[in-house]
């Protein structure tokens, strides 16, 4: 048996309290008994959510799910179908891996840094075909859970990369991989909630205390230590984090930003920039299509640029203003061609 396919869906429509946007509509499976379970068979890719420590499904009598310890994978579930639907809706992508395969979250899960080692820490969320893990935060309370929309986006998005760009998960393929996940779980936000405050932090809904606990800024890298040009100011050169995938991430989020947004100014090259924003649905097709279509396994800065700028010609010409701001976005970071060629 290779895939078992669902002929009939027990799907049930609930309203729950999410833990960070407020009451949301989720799908649940019915048992006999009158018993539910946190999953959503109503589509051939089944959503799952399982408590990772006792390896158990989350499920009770009755379809309400008002306690914290169910709300949390309620929010994470939730979140799973938005990003589902999301890529099946606007990309006509389905499944993680174009296949319709459905995905598991592993909620409550612990971590740790390297091989041998004992998991214990909370404060994570990672993903690989088709599983997911997602952490609980340090507290008993829902609010740092690393189950925001863009973080479970964010998961999402390494399965597409994975199964259609087969980016090495260290250097600047490692990089431009993370990059392409805060790419689309920031997008996949402004999909769903439009424009919202913070939109361009990653992970900004998680808070302690009211305080948010945002991982990275797309908008200025720097803040959070990010590089913002090529080999500029911040750029980690050292093996932890497999060469800085989290950290040099930030050059090509930076460039997302600008091409969806605009801004002018000096990059650590000392290059002059200026950047026309495409909005981001322009760019979301964009960054979409480079990644499934012309992104390698082994992909640099470089030819990621090069994957841009096809998928640019592809969708709007050559003479597009779409194409000529993805030259100048990525320009504006510190990549450009071998010639030292923008287009303004």
């Amino acid at each position: 048996v290779i895939r078992v396919i669902q002929l009939m869906a027990h799907c049930n429509p609930v309203s729950v309290s999410t833990s960070f946007y407020g009451n949301r509509t989720i799908s649940t499976t019915a048992f006999s008994g009158n018993v539910f379970r946190l999953t959503n068979d109503c589509n051939t890719a089944v959503s799952e959510t399982v408590n990772w420590r006792h390896n158990t499904y989350f499920q009770k009598v009755g379809n309400t799910w008002t306690h914290d310890t169910m709300r949390a994978p309620a929010t994470t579930l939730w979140a799973m179908e938005v990003t589902r639907s999301y890529f099946s809706g606007v990309h006509s992508y389905n499944g993680w891996d174009n296949g319709n395969s459905g995905w598991r979250s592993n909620e409550d899960a612990l971590f740790c840094g390297g091989d041998g080692c004992i998991p214990s820490d909370p404060n994570n969320a990672s993903y690989y075909r088709g599983y997911m893990w997602v952490g609980w935060g340090n507290s008993d309370a829902l609010g740092d859970d690393w189950n925001s929309l863009d973080i479970i986006g964010h998961e999402f998005t390494h399965g597409i990369s994975d199964t259609m760009a087969h980016l090495v998960y260290a250097n600047e393929s490692g990089a431009l991989n993370e990059s392409f996940s805060d790419i689309f779980g920031n997008t996949i936000q402004a999909h769903q909630l439009g424009s919202v405050a913070n939109l361009w932090k990653m992970g900004e809904d998680r808070n302690s205390g009211g305080t948010s606990l945002y991982i990275r800024n797309m908008e200025d890298p720097n803040e959070k230590n990010d590089p913002d040009t090529y080999k500029g100011l911040k750029w980690h050169t050292t093996p932890d984090d497999n060469y800085g995938v989290h950290t040099n991430s930030g050059v090509q989020n930076f460039m997302y930003y600008l091409l969806a947004n605009g801004g002018a100014g000096t990059n650590d090259k000392s290059w002059n920039y200026k950047v026309e924003g495409i909005g981001i649905i322009p760019a979301r097709r964009i960054a979409f299509k480079a990644l499934v279509d012309y992104m390698d396994a082994n992909a640099t800065h470089q030819t990621a640029r090069s994957a841009w700028l096809s998928a640019a010609l592809d969708l709007y010409g050559v003479n597009s203003a779409e194409y000529r701001q993805v030259a100048n976005a990525w320009f504006a970071v510190g990549v450009c061609s071998n010639g030292g060629e923008e287009f303004i």
